[in-house]
C-alpha cells in the first residue's frame, strides 16, 4: 500500500510541475519562440540554398574547363588531320565533326542548366558526368587510333 501512495504522490508532483511549466510560457512567449523557430528554419534553408548554388556553380566551372580542354584537343586533331593523306583525312573528318557536335551539346547542357530541385540536380550531375566521361573516352580513343 505504501508503494501506491508514493507513486501517487510522484505522479501528482509531475502533474503540478508540468502545469507550472506550461503556465510559465505565456501565449506571448510561445509566439516569440515560434517566431524564433521560423527564423532559424529560414536561415537554415537560406544557407542550404547558398551551398547548393555554390555546388552547381563549381560543377559548371569544372565542366566548362573540361569542355574547353576537349575543344582544344579537337583543334589539335584538326591540325594533325590537315597534313594527313586524303583518304585518312576524309575518313576522320566525320568523326571529328561528331566529337565537335557532342562537345557543343555538352557545353549547351551545362550552360543552360538552372533547375532548383536538388534531386533533379543529382540526377543531372550524374548523367552529365557520365556523358562527359564518354566524350573524353571517345576523344582519347580517336587520338590513340590516329597515332597508330
Amino acid at each position: 500500500m505504501t508503494i501506491n501512495r508514493i507513486e501517487y504522490k510522484i505522479c501528482i508532483a509531475f502533474i503540478i510541475m508540468a502545469t507550472i511549466y506550461s503556465a510559465c510560457n505565456s501565449p506571448k512567449e510561445k509566439v516569440e519562440m515560434a517566431k524564433e523557430n521560423v527564423s532559424q528554419s529560414k536561415n537554415e534553408l537560406s544557407k542550404a540554398q547558398i551551398e547548393y548554388n555554390i555546388e552547381v556553380e563549381n560543377f559548371k566551372k569544372e565542366s566548362d574547363n573540361t569542355i574547353t580542354e576537349y575543344q582544344k584537343s579537337i583543334i589539335r586533331l584538326k591540325q594533325q588531320l590537315s597534313t594527313a593523306k586524303k583518304e585518312v583525312k576524309k575518313a576522320n573528318e566525320l568523326k571529328i565533326a561528331e566529337l565537335e557536335e557532342k562537345t557543343s551539346i555538352m557545353k549547351r547542357k551545362i550552360e543552360t542548366y538552372n533547375e532548383l530541385d536538388k534531386e533533379k540536380w543529382q540526377t543531372f550531375k550524374t548523367e552529365f558526368a557520365y556523358d562527359m566521361d564518354e566524350l573524353g573516352k571517345s576523344l582519347q580513343a580517336f587520338t590513340t587510333d590516329n597515332k597508330k
